[in-house]
């Protein structure tokens, strides 16, 4: 465990597993593990603290400006301020704390903190109700759901539970991510197979469903990172014969470091499909 926590520790500092949610190095996390590993670092120590609490401590308002300017506090909203480098648990906190009551993380944000956020995001994403007010805040993106929002709790935070985090996703991501999230989330088990399809019937008339009927009975928790779940794809979309031939012009020109694997090449040759 010390191990891997440490690897995944090294994919923070390399850029690769964005938690700060800055926007400043915002990166796709492609290894699932890391994924599913990261929300273990997530700290979430810094205390949001008003304008007024902050002047109640005895800086002034030409101070406060100065040391959010040069990064020494971090503003993330309007007369909201959080010391310190925050990271995304703090960040999602804050931004709750400035939306209506009954708002919960969503999408990107509520990926990350269940363990399949290999999207990147430089904002936090919440969802309110249809008969809320959406929150018109820098830093936020507020989706309104004409679902009913029957929220589950990662690191203490409402949220949206996993299989619909999941779906949400692939209805607005485009396939070649859609499927990735969706493979993460079965390896992360923060959800299974018959969850994601039972979800997905919630969603009938929905803008995006047919993209996510048509990924979701693919999905697999067998894959460990986002390139191998797009060459899944390509194979379902193209076929083995077309993936071969093309394998083999690759080989010819740049070597054989593009031949197919020999698994591949025997199902081609007996007409079976890449499952």
């Amino acid at each position: 465990m010390a191990t891997a926590s440490r690897r995944v520790q090294k994919a923070v500092n390399l850029g690769r597993v964005n938690l700060n949610g800055d926007g400043n190095d915002v990166r796709r996390n492609d290894l699932y593990e890391n994924a599913r590993q990261a929300p273990l670092l997530l700290a979430g120590r810094r205390r949001a603290q008003s304008t007024d609490d902050m002047l109640t401590s005895g800086l002034t308002r030409h101070s406060l400006h100065w040391r959010s300017t040069r990064g020494r506090i971090r503003r993330p909203h309007r007369g909201l301020y959080l010391t310190g480098q925050p990271d995304l648990l703090d960040l999602a906190r804050a931004a709750l704390s400035v939306c209506p009551p009954g708002t919960v993380l969503g999408y990107h944000t509520a990926a990350a903190l269940l363990g399949f956020g290999i999207m990147p995001a430089r904002k936090v994403h919440v969802i309110v109700g249809p008969d809320m007010v959406v929150p018109q805040r820098r830093g936020i993106i507020a989706h309104q759901s004409v679902l009913p929002i029957e929220p589950a709790e990662a690191l203490g935070l409402p949220c949206t539970p996993a299989a619909r985090c999941a779906v949400d996703l692939a209805r607005g991501l485009r396939r070649t991510d859609a499927l990735p999230v969706l493979d993460a989330a079965l390896h992360a088990r923060a959800c299974d197979l018959e969850g994601l399809l039972g979800e997905l019937k919630l969603h009938d008339g929905l803008r995006g469903v047919r993209q996510a009927r048509e990924l979701v009975p693919l999905a697999d928790p067998r894959p460990q990172c986002r390139q191998e779940s797009q060459l899944r794809l390509i194979l379902h979309d193209g076929g083995l014969p077309g993936f071969v031939k093309r394998a083999n012009e690759l080989r010819e020109r740049y070597g054989d470091r593009f031949a197919a694997p020999q698994l591949l090449l025997d199902k081609a040759a007996r007409g079976e499909q890449f499952q």
